[in-house]
């Protein structure tokens, strides 16, 4: 079935179907909603999509398919979904309720504001390492007040040797519960069991043994 991709304009938003279709001339393009896979790249990877109401035009005379700008957004939006991205609503939702502007939150977070200014128009949809950085920066206050765009805290995220001899690995206690570092243990979670699986096919050896 042949495509056609029909530039975003208020032009096309406000037409009156139906319209004359460029392929065979017969004035039967109408709005519709079709089953459709596509595979959309991202960050550097494919992915396989499934829209099972895309929003497109179509030519009921010869079966002509346009993708409309309306298209486009289904696409970024089932995207985001299927990778867990913040959406367009919650970033502009979260500056909002933050009080920042776009160019005051793009120079903190060390961004151009025309890149910023795409994610919130659709252009562009925000990398999982600027997704990251987003949620970070909208849920922490203390990052908030550490990313100062310009004027950064360098000694911000350099770990001296008295912060890298408290971040040694997770210690273990008789192979089997797990030990937080004693400045932690006030906040610590209840202690997962682990290694139960090889306390377990011990004692079954043990069993066979006797």
């Amino acid at each position: 079935m042949a495509e056609n991709h029909v530039k975003a304009s208020p032009a096309n938003r406000q037409k009156k179907y139906p319209i004359r279709c460029i392929e065979c001339g017969e004035k039967e393009v109408r709005p519709a909603l079709i089953d459709h896979q596509v595979k959309v790249r991202h960050d550097g990877r494919e992915y396989q999509l499934r829209l099972d109401a895309l929003p497109v035009t179509k030519c009921n005379a010869c079966g002509h398919l346009y993708f409309t700008q309306e298209s486009d957004d289904a696409i970024s939006l089932a995207l985001r979904e299927k990778l867990g991205l913040l959406t367009i609503d919650q970033i502009r939702t979260n500056l909002e309720s933050l009080g920042l502007r776009q160019k005051d939150a793009a120079e903190r977070l060390g961004i151009a504001a025309e890149t910023l200014s795409r994610w919130l128009s659709g252009a562009m949809i925000q990398s999982r390492a600027m997704d990251n950085l987003l949620r970070g920066f909208f849920a922490c206050p203390d990052l908030r007040d550490k990313l100062r765009g310009c004027r950064p805290d360098r000694e911000f995220g350099v770990l001296h040797e008295e912060s890298r001899s408290s971040l040694t690995s997770f210690e273990f206690e008789d192979d089997v519960k797990w030990k937080w570092p004693e400045k932690w243990q006030a906040e610590a979670p209840q202690q997962p069991a682990i290694g139960g699986g090889d306390q377990m096919a011990c004692e079954e050896e043990e069993c066979i043994a006797a």
